[in-house]
């Protein structure tokens, strides 16, 4: 969570991790970027997780935490326990963020790890209540994949439900995630199996995904895989003069044509002072916008 306008990562190579290659920058502003080139990020290898003398570990794996950008930064070397682990939000979500990922390839993904832990390759952060920018992966490459390894996206943890974070239910920032792939390519011995060169991949939550056209529930992914072009993500910003003392949830995204009706919380509430001071003054959501059809909200 640097303090920079943009982020760029290129030509790395990523082996065996428990969490992912994530970027995030650690600044507001309404044009933020995030970009990853000629990135290799490796599943499982043959080397076991047992220190010497020490027992072995199983743990879930995944290869690829989602990004964003969030209103604070992180020293590059954290000096307090605090700032730790380096990847977790601890500020409310920058708003305006491109996400712009090209030739990754991810390879060696089966669904378990030796020891029958998960292992996935996109996954989000456990802290990104508030906003996953819309993620633009161009010309992918799936080598050797299982179907069931490609994605996780995890439901709003019902511990938010608190006064202290988001109110009276959690925040929905996890159920509005939307992954959008161009140009995509397989080989290898496993491949998902849907192998098109563009999809998409939404959360699963009810009333949003399964109004979309063209998707498929995944159970393994917890998520949606689309051919539908029309997916993005719509974002919306209070301007009243209060907005960081004044929080306004439910907000309600409905289109009867369609049947999508998104029901949306305000963001967390970052500075440990009580519900009110430090929220967040966006609400950000996905819609699928038709030619035709009127949303209301």
């Amino acid at each position: 969570m640097y303090p920079t306008q943009e982020t760029r990562v290129l030509h790395g190579t990523f082996a065996d991790n428990i969490k992912g290659i994530n970027i995030q920058n650690g600044k507001e502003g309404d044009d933020l970027a995030l970009y990853l080139e000629d990135i290799h990020v490796y599943g499982e290898t043959e080397a076991e997780d047992c220190p010497v003398g020490g027992s072995c570990k199983c743990v879930r794996k995944f290869g690829f935490m989602l990004g964003g950008s969030n209103q604070s930064k992180k020293d590059l070397h954290p000096t307090m326990a605090s700032a730790l682990p380096i990847f977790k939000t601890k500020s409310a979500a920058s708003w305006g963020t491109v996400i712009d990922f090209n030739n990754l390839h991810f390879h060696n993904f089966a669904a378990t790890t030796r020891c029958g832990a998960v292992q996935r390759i996109f996954e989000q952060s456990y802290a990104a209540s508030d906003y996953t920018p819309l993620h633009y992966f161009k010309n992918v490459e799936f080598d050797n994949v299982a179907d069931a390894a490609m994605s996780y996206l995890f439901d709003p943890p019902k511990n938010w439900a608190k006064i202290s974070d988001c109110g009276e239910w959690p925040c929905t920032a996890p159920s509005n995630v939307v992954m959008d792939f161009e140009g995509t390519s397989y080989s290898g011995a496993m491949t998902p199996s849907y192998t098109a060169a563009d999809f998409q991949i939404v959360s699963d939550f009810a009333g949003v995904s399964d109004s979309y056209d063209n998707c498929v529930y995944k159970d393994a992914w917890n998520a949606w895989r689309c051919a539908n072009s029309y997916l993005g993500v719509l974002l919306a910003e209070s301007l009243d003069g209060d907005t960081w003392d004044r929080s306004v949830q439910p907000i309600l995204i409905t289109n009867e044509e369609t049947g999508y009706s998104n029901k949306l919380n305000s963001a967390m509430d970052h500075v440990w002072d009580g519900f009110y001071t430090g929220q967040l003054r966006l609400s950000r959501f996905p819609a699928q916008i038709h030619a035709q059809g009127d949303y209301t909200w």
